[in-house]
């Protein structure tokens, strides 16, 4: 090629530039540009995000045509730290105390009242054995059952209930005097209570006198009222 030639072809040399690739056929099959090659994954792509729906937390959730609930992936659950509130911890304590602590079932009445004349006592016997007795001067009313919790007198045997009775003073006039006098309650007990063998009615105050003989329920216990000036005590101290 002459020197002529050469200067009217524009571009030859080293920075020559290649003319872009146009559709062409190979043996009558259409061969694609690199463009079309790329359109088509991004049309694909497309199609695939317009499947999936985006949440609030960016994390994907499938479209699906059943009944079934949707799962939705909590990414950012492992971040959480629970912040501790005093206030907030003071109320949980409060509500735990509340809700695990059994409610009393029994209320006193208004002449409730402690015994001041004389000091009585429950000696209980299981298979005419005695056992330790039981002071029960101190206090205005004394709650019977198996819950150990609010139970002032504990009894452990299956058949009785867990706040089966109660033993409450009550003050009242005779002749012309106040005296405190024990009274017996059955708080609608499963298996029932009884005095000298006979079963009370339920939330009934039932008076009971000296040597009298209290039994809970199916228990085979006995448990007898004496107080400190009780013949039968003095016949034993003498």
């Amino acid at each position: 090629m002459s020197t002529k030639q050469r200067a009217s072809v524009p571009n030859q040399g080293k920075h020559q530039v290649c003319p872009k690739p146009s559709s062409r056929s190979y043996d009558g099959v259409p061969v694609m540009k690199p463009t079309d090659v790329s359109t088509e994954k991004t049309s694909r792509k497309r199609k695939h995000s317009d499947k999936t729906t985006r949440t609030p937390d960016d994390s994907p959730v499938t479209e699906c045509h059943d009944s079934s609930p949707v799962k939705i992936r909590r990414e950012h659950a492992s971040t959480f730290v629970a912040s501790e509130d005093i206030a907030v911890k003071r109320k949980l304590d409060i509500l735990k105390r509340s809700t695990l602590r059994p409610i009393v079932i029994y209320y006193e009445p208004k002449d409730a009242k402690l015994p001041s004349q004389y000091k009585w006592r429950l000696y209980p016997f299981k298979n005419h054995q005695p056992l330790p007795i039981m002071y029960i001067h101190r206090q205005s009313a004394y709650i019977i059952g198996r819950n150990a919790k609010v139970s002032d007198i504990l009894i452990r045997h299956c058949s009785c209930s867990n706040q089966h009775a109660v033993l409450q003073y009550r003050e009242l006039s005779l002749n012309n005097t106040r005296v405190v006098r024990p009274y017996l309650m059955d708080l609608k007990s499963m298996n029932g209570t009884f005095v000298n063998g006979m079963k009370i009615a339920p939330l009934t105050y039932v008076e009971l006198f000296e040597g009298d003989v209290i039994e809970f329920g199916l228990s085979t216990r006995e448990y007898v009222l004496l107080h400190q000036n009780s013949e039968c005590l003095q016949r034993n101290v003498t």
